[in-house]
């Protein structure tokens, strides 16, 4: 049995797919199996896939299955994985030649549920460097959040960057959930819940292909499933009761990922009504789950510019911000 399952899935990719298979199949660590889940591609990705079946079948293996979306191919993926660790890539990006040892290596003497990294973020055609993510401000080596609450918010929420024990998904039946856009915004939040142990290795292993066509910088009702997500992981911590101790961490998230996150997007829906409709529902969820969600801590940490926007958002104003926003669009371009 392989050490390390690593499972990507693929739809419409061939531009990119290559250099993303051939990244780990060249990695200094080879005890993996690489699962390749095809979600119903109609370009030449799922020709790709079977060649690199075909030149590596101790390692490689191709799963098909109708467009059922990304969700359900990790989840598929979760569930074909023969090996006690599990790791996620996405399709456009890359690794570095050593991310599987070193993650290895620090999951093994750290006896850790969970492994992070820090991520290159990379430009789409020639991959030239824009900038350096990292995920999870440990504290100590090795911690969980009930040590460290913050790391909720501080752990990129992307299911990419990461080493995990496979027991986290199976024993604890968590999956990503089906037909929703910033789905791991929904799962990595009830994955943490259970790590008792995370660590890290604190350099940038994983490189992240900025993608302007992608589908999070589209701009449509889909936006709402940041709040979708958002909610899913609040109700998972109220039936572990474990909700009103992590009360500051899971308000914070929805401060960041709603008034900040959804809001940026929901600038650029250019019909008028749609905008308006999006920003008020994105409100009426902030303020439902958290009335008080202005007096959090972390805003203390903010700069002056986000405050200030914060509290117009607190005062009901932020429709003049969009309009504002759309003023500026329309003379500045």
């Amino acid at each position: 049995m392989s050490k390390i399952s690593i499972v990507i899935p693929v739809y419409n990719v061939e531009k990119y797919i290559k250099k993303c298979v051939s990244s780990i199949l060249k990695q200094s660590f080879l005890d993996f199996e690489l699962i390749l889940v095809d979600d119903g591609s109609t370009d030449g990705s799922l020709g790709i896939l079977e060649g690199f079946q075909e030149s590596s079948p101790n390692r490689v293996r191709v799963i098909t299955q109708q467009n059922k979306g990304v969700s359900a191919a990790r989840n598929a993926g979760i569930v074909e994985s023969k090996s006690d660790y599990i790791m996620f890539v996405d399709s456009d990006d890359f690794l570095e030649k050593d991310m599987l040892e070193l993650m290895y290596e620090n999951a093994v003497e750290n006896d850790s549920d969970l492994v992070l990294c820090n991520a290159t973020v990379v430009t789409d055609e020639k991959c030239e460097f824009i900038r350096e993510w990292s995920s999870g401000e440990l504290t100590q080596k090795v911690q969980s959040i009930f040590e460290n609450k913050d790391l909720i918010n501080t752990v990129l929420p992307a299911p990419w960057g990461k080493l995990y024990k496979k027991e986290l998904f199976t024993q604890n039946e968590i999956s990503f959930p089906l037909g929703l856009r910033n789905q791991d915004l929904g799962t990595t939040p009830r994955i943490l819940s259970h790590c008792n142990r995370i660590s890290k290795v604190s350099k940038p292993l994983y490189n992240y292909r900025y993608r302007t066509g992608s589908a999070m910088r589209t701009y449509d009702r889909k936006i709402m499933d940041a709040a979708k997500n958002l909610e899913i992981v609040k109700r998972y911590f109220e039936k572990r009761n474990v909700a009103e101790e992590f009360s500051e961490q899971l308000e914070y998230l929805f401060i960041e990922h709603l008034l900040f996150r959804a809001i940026y997007r929901v600038k650029f829906v250019e019909e008028n009504s749609l905008r308006n409709e999006l920003t008020k529902n994105i409100c009426l969820v902030l303020n439902k789950e958290f009335p008080n969600w202005y007096k959090n801590k972390n805003i203390s940490n903010l700069p002056f510019k986000k405050k200030v926007y914060l509290n117009v958002v607190r005062l009901g104003h932020i429709g003049k911000v969009m309009n504002l926003f759309q003023l500026k669009k329309k003379f500045v371009g």
